[in-house]
């Protein structure tokens, strides 16, 4: 059983969104075709004269603003790759982590990745070489840079192991959260848990004990 997701609240949600989209707009900005001419003219004009009084090689002054624009655009394609390629795996939690689970118990699952976004979380239990799929979502790419994608999600897990048909003993817990990097699938965060599906009443297995 799967309980809807518990996000950001909209103010927080709406801070981050505005901060990203500022971020990438002021990037952008500095490749405005109008703010380049501008300038270009600003240094035309700056230019018409050196400090001896004489007139500045147009030559030399083209090869400098080449030179420039070249340097920006290096720069740009090499912030663009690191961007996209980072390498940094996106955070992941469970809690609790219980020892037993004797009962039904709720799991609070949190991923988040500041960077690229998120693509895709998945839960799962392995017993006995039997997986159960307890949370598989995938998260679309959205706005540019995936500044309007998902980077943060709350979840809450139930595992009750009647409804599971979980055997009594030794389980595996595995959460896996992938981000949009363009590294392979994406940087991958994993994290395992062992428990011990215990249902047994105690007095029960003590009785029983008593009487072998």
């Amino acid at each position: 059983m799967i309980s809807p997701a518990v996000g950001w609240g909209d103010s927080e949600r709406d801070r981050g969104t505005k901060w990203q989209r500022h971020k990438v707009n002021s990037f952008f900005a500095l490749f405005d075709p109008l703010g380049l001419c501008a300038f270009a003219a600003l240094c035309l004009l700056l230019a018409e004269k050196d400090k001896s009084g004489g007139t500045l090689d147009l030559r030399k002054f083209v090869l400098w603003i080449g030179f420039l624009f070249l340097l920006i655009i290096l720069g740009a394609v090499g912030w663009f790759f690191a961007f996209m390629y980072e390498g940094e795996v996106p955070s992941a939690s469970l809690q609790p982590l219980p020892e037993y689970i004797s009962k039904a118990q709720k799991l609070m699952l949190t991923a988040e990745d500041r960077k690229r976004g998120l693509r895709a979380v998945r839960l799962s239990i392995t017993q006995g070489g039997k997986e159960t799929v307890l949370l598989d979502e995938t998260f679309s790419y959205q706005g540019i840079l995936n500044r309007d994608g998902v980077h943060r999600v709350e979840k809450e897990v139930f595992v009750d192991p009647a409804a599971l048909k979980l055997a009594q003993g030794e389980l595996n817990i595995l959460l896996k959260v992938w981000d949009y990097s363009r590294r392979g699938e994406g940087n991958l965060a994993g994290l395992q848990h062992k428990s011990i599906v215990d249902t047994v009443p105690r007095p029960f297995a003590l009785s029983a004990a008593c009487t072998t």
